[in-house]
């Protein structure tokens, strides 16, 4: 795991969305980089879960 200050309150999410599309051979895939602002990585991660 990364070095995370213990004052940190800002994190970077990754999100990523999946699209399928009926008759489509490919999928789309879109990832988005989401900033958090949380008290600790493991409230970071719960907020993050929302946007998906």
């Amino acid at each position: 795991m990364a070095f995370i200050p213990q004052c940190a309150k800002w994190y970077l999410a990754d999100i990523v969305i999946e699209f399928t599309i009926e008759g489509e051979r490919d999928n789309l895939v879109h990832t988005n980089v989401t900033l958090i602002r949380a008290d600790s990585p493991e409230q970071a991660y719960e907020r993050a879960l929302c946007y998906r």
